[in-house]
């Protein structure tokens, strides 16, 4: 066996994390198990937690409130949302807590960091395959009743596609910078982080489409580097939607400023974040 020292540098630390592909289903597997870890109910919990946040928010938004969303129900419109923005949420949640919570791991066997990092995806991966199952219950109970499919499928769902993966890369961009801070044994990274997400949820065209918002704060809206893989989400999926360059932009520019400075500072830093656990 050949003891070598711990490869420095960007592209090296990603080499390392390709090499060590493999592990990141075992690091996935246990944070899916925060889910229902300790409860009666156990893996129950997983749907329940989805069904109830989603039924109450939609019975507020769309039933009380009476959102419009373009001609879409806003069941439809809603679900598709969350299935992105849990892609995004979740990832940035266990994110910040990925090192804390494997540093029984980390601290007695090598395991390239990163790897760890990018396994807190599976969280919002989940989500995103449970609304899904949900989102075809949905369009089921409209083409029974109504006869119609509510889905726009075609050449322009890769978009979809597009858009939850830059969903997923935004919120790894910044947890490169919040998961050392969360292994520093203090819990005010955490509680930051769910207030963020909080106002951040409401700032993103979630609940509401993005023609809602008046003229003149869209270009407000276009500066959230999330508002452009929501739209995109939505064009793919509903046909709706407005997809701007220069809010496509933002999103690619977040990614690739925010997730350089923030290799190189989880390169510098993790390891003496997880001396301090």
């Amino acid at each position: 066996m050949t003891i070598e020292p711990r490869p420095m540098g960007t592209a090296r630390r990603l080499a390392e994390l390709w090499r060590y592909r493999r592990l990141m289903w075992f690091f996935a597997k246990s944070f899916l198990r925060k889910f229902y870890a300790n409860t009666w109910l156990g893996k129950a919990w997983i749907p329940l937690r989805l069904g109830i946040g989603l039924v109450a928010r939609a019975f507020v938004f769309g039933g009380i409130l009476g959102t419009p969303t373009g001609g879409v129900p806003y069941m439809v419109f809603f679900t598709v949302g969350l299935a992105a923005w849990d892609i995004f949420g979740s990832t940035m949640l266990f994110g910040t807590r990925a090192l804390e919570l494997n540093r029984r791991y980390l601290k007695s066997i090598y395991v390239p960091r990163l790897v760890v990092l990018v396994a807190a995806v599976a969280p919002g991966m989940l989500w995103a395959s449970l609304y899904g199952g949900l989102l075809m219950i949905v369009l089921a109970y409209y083409g029974i009743h109504d006869g119609t499919f509510e889905l726009h499928l075609g050449a322009h769902t890769i978009l979809a596609v597009a858009g939850f993966t830059l969903m997923a890369l935004v919120a790894l961009s910044i947890t490169l910078w919040s998961s050392v801070f969360g292994a520093m044994g203090r819990r005010d990274p955490r509680f930051i982080v769910r207030q963020v997400l909080r106002l951040w949820f409401y700032f993103t065209p979630v609940i509401y489409p993005l023609a809602l918002v008046p003229s003149k704060f869209r270009g407000l809206m276009s500066a959230n580097p999330l508002t452009a893989p929501m739209e995109m989400v939505h064009r793919g999926l509903l046909g709706t939607g407005d997809v701007r360059t220069s809010g496509v932009a933002v999103t690619l520019g977040t990614i690739v400023v925010v997730g350089f400075f923030g290799l190189r500072f989880f390169d510098s830093s993790e390891s003496r974040a997880l001396d301090r656990l």
